[in-house]
């Protein structure tokens, strides 16, 4: 990741992915070293951006303001640490206590906020004296036991994948017809009805009119929706198209 081999193109690759999943042989627990790496080239693992605003102006000087109270940036810090980022004129708003490496990763403006889940393999070959050793050093990572070989623990990997991403199931139910439970359609928690019609056919997009709504996010079965309305897990959905065009059953 410094230059050597392939690193800058491995790390060009891990700043664009969802999740990172670190898979670890028992026998070479080198997560820290990977997370140093990962963490030296400016990809912040199971973190949110901090909550700082920093405008910019030409002049009229440099004005920082916060809704909390700072207890790692009093006394001017966070002015002089801007400055020595080039930001002479405009403010900085804080709404959370930040740290100076927070604020340094604002105003850098090339960090990437990624989720990570940690694998052990071979589980097989673990006693349990190992995997409480495992667990320790690998903290605050909480691994997954797994083994590729007798398939142990694969099924629970792919379940904790979908709980950190955050899946929601959208079941498609044809005008007149019951849903399609077998294949539902895989959505984040907070997609809305306009990023449904996204994987869908593109027609359904240009000629879509509304949407009905059954399950968690609707306030009574079948409710009318629009393009802007907030789906959840397990959800079933109708496309309604508009009048004149050809009526396709999503």
């Amino acid at each position: 990741a410094r230059g050597r081999g392939r690193g800058r193109e491995v790390l060009s690759v891990v700043r664009s992915v969802d999740l990172i999943l670190f898979l670890i042989d028992p026998e070479h627990t080198n997560l820290r070293a990977l997370q140093t790496e990962l963490e030296g080239a400016g990809v912040r693992l199971n973190q949110r951006p901090p909550r700082i605003v920093v405008q910019r102006a030409d002049r009229g000087g440099l004005t920082v303001s916060s809704t909390v109270k700072l207890t790692h940036l009093a006394g001017g810090i966070a002015a002089q640490i801007a400055r020595e980022f080039g930001v002479h004129n405009g403010s900085i708003v804080f709404r959370e206590d930040a740290t100076a490496d927070q604020l340094i990763d604002v105003l850098a403006g090339n960090r990437v906020y990624l989720l990570s889940i940690a694998a052990v393999n071979k589980a097989e070959l673990l006693a349990p004296a190992d995997r409480t050793r495992l667990e320790a050093d690998l903290r605050p990572s909480v691994p997954t036991f797994i083994s590729a070989r007798s398939r142990i623990g694969l099924e629970e990997l792919v379940e904790r994948i979908g709980r950190t991403l955050r899946f929601i199931r959208i079941y498609m139910k044809p005008p007149g017809g019951p849903p399609d439970r077998e294949e539902p359609l895989i959505l984040r928690a907070g997609d809305t009805i306009d990023r449904l019609l996204a994987r869908l056919p593109s027609d359904l997009g240009r000629t879509f009119k509304a949407a009905q709504v059954w399950g968690p996010s609707a306030r009574f079965p079948g409710q009318t929706v629009g393009r802007d309305h907030v789906l959840a897990d397990e959800d079933v959905v109708t496309i309604v198209i508009a009048r004149g065009a050809a009526r396709v059953a999503a």
